[in-house]
């Protein structure tokens, strides 16, 4: 039996949760490490094109909202970006639109330097979100850095190899290695670090730091065989 087609309407209001998913994908790919302050004018036309031509009231309404702390968070305003990211979440938390702006919250709550409170939101969005990768990966990413942050450097460390070797592109997976090679070599794991290093230079030639990845490596066994 065929699956139903579905309708003009269907389609129609979900253009903007689509538009929401494709915007992380460009945040993923134009983004080292995506926390806060993520570049978004090159989306605003395409977003605003998909909320205006939204069939029902609340679609349109959650998305504006989440436009609108987009756009405060693109001019770094932090804190009226967070608050229109929870305007969204007490009156829509059950779409989808309710559910990104929480990684979104997770965003600015980050660079306002309240780590704790991106950590709660980043944690929350991984909870709802279990099947979309990108946006797991900047959740994860996302914690990853609250941790580090706040010197949980183990943490930390466990938070973005897991990223690395579970949510990762090819592309992304050595720079959440190195990060994580960070976070062991400020935790007084040296040996660790220097295996993820390691794991960098044999197989991902092509990295961007690769260079500063083997300056690293040297400088942590030259340390280690004193």
């Amino acid at each position: 039996m065929k699956g139903r087609k579905p309708t003009r309407r269907e389609m129609k209001e979900d253009a903007f949760v689509t538009f929401v998913f494709r915007a992380s994908d460009f945040i993923k790919e134009n983004s080292t490490k995506v926390i806060a302050g993520v570049a978004l004018a090159v989306i605003v036309g395409v977003a605003s094109a998909y909320i205006l031509t939204s069939r029902r009231a609340a679609d349109e309404e959650a998305g504006r909202q989440l436009l609108a702390g987009m756009l405060q968070q693109r001019m770094e305003n932090y804190e009226a970006a967070a608050a229109a990211y929870e305007d969204v979440l007490s009156r829509f938390s059950g779409t989808a639109t309710g559910k990104i702006a929480l990684l979104y919250l997770g965003h600015a709550r980050y660079g306002m330097k309240d780590y704790d409170a991106a950590a709660e939101a980043y944690e929350r969005y991984l909870k709802r979100e279990k099947k979309d990768r990108l946006t797991r990966s900047q959740a994860m990413r996302g914690l990853a850095a609250c941790m580090e942050s706040t010197g949980r450097y183990e943490e930390a460390a466990a938070a973005y190899e897991e990223t690395a070797r579970t949510l990762d592109a090819d592309s992304a997976a050595p720079e959440d290695l190195m990060a994580a090679a960070r976070c062991l070599r400020l935790a007084g794991n040296p040996q660790g670090a220097m295996s993820l290093l390691q794991e960098i230079v044999d197989s991902h030639s092509d990295f961007q730091e690769i260079d500063k990845a083997k300056v690293l490596l040297a400088e942590l066994e030259y340390g280690t065989s004193k």
